[in-house]
This record gives C-alpha cells, structure tokens and sequence, in this order.
C-alpha cells in the first residue's frame, strides 16, 4: 500500500482535529488561518481520500473512529438515524 505523504496544511489540520474533544467536526473555515481556501480544501480532499478525514455532510468534517468489535469506521449519527420530516 503507497503512503502518501501529507501536505504541510494537511498536518497542521490533522493536529487540531485531533486536539478537538472526541466527535468534534471542523468545517473549512475553521482552518482558515492554516492557509489559502484552495490549499485547505485540496489537504481535507487528500485526508478525506486516504481515510484519515471523513466528510460527514458537506462542509463538515471529523477523525474516523473505528469499532473495537468490527474493527470498521462507526457509521456517523446522519447515516444510522432516518430524522422524520412530520
């Protein structure tokens, strides 16, 4: 498996996701004081591609936790709930 190596931007968004408390979401404009809007958006679009970012809706983004029973990625809360529209 090809590793590949992350951005200076990519890192720097990846060490402040990780200090977020657990199933804390950052949006691009958290990370605006991290660089130019098209360095952000390329470094969440490469985290999101090699698994270490998910997109949960647009716009918004959190660190995959992974199932100690099925060793797989939890499912988001939007992807297990279906929110009644009445």
């Amino acid at each position: 498996m090809k590793r590949h190596k992350m951005s200076d931007t990519a890192k720097k968004i990846m060490k402040r996701m990780s200090e977020q408390k657990t199933g804390g979401v950052g949006t691009p404009k958290d990370f605006a004081d991290l660089g130019v809007s098209a360095e952000i958006y390329q470094a969440l679009h490469s985290l999101v591609k090699t698994g270490r970012l998910r997109r949960v809706d647009r716009g918004l983004y959190d660190v995959p936790k992974l199932s100690g029973i099925m060793n797989k990625c939890r499912k988001c809360f939007s992807e297990t709930c279906q929110i009644s529209g009445g």
